[in-house]
């Protein structure tokens, strides 16, 4: 379902570098129109999905799992 007006964008960010994440969210949840989820790694980040599904991925292609 994509989001309406009203509703913030889901995003979740993937990557295994602690900091770069942490960067990322400082930056997009200063947004109103964001809700950021994180995930460390591919494995991770498939469960989130399969639970609930972002309207945006923003993954680390090189990682592990």
């Amino acid at each position: 379902m994509p989001p309406t007006d009203k509703e913030p964008i889901r995003i979740l960010l993937v990557d295994d570098e602690p900091m770069v994440l942490g960067l990322m969210t400082s930056v997009m949840e200063g947004q109103e129109s964001y809700a950021v989820e994180t995930a460390s790694n591919g494995e991770e980040a498939l469960a989130k999905i399969k639970r609930c599904p972002p309207d945006l991925l923003i993954p680390d292609l090189i990682m592990p799992k």
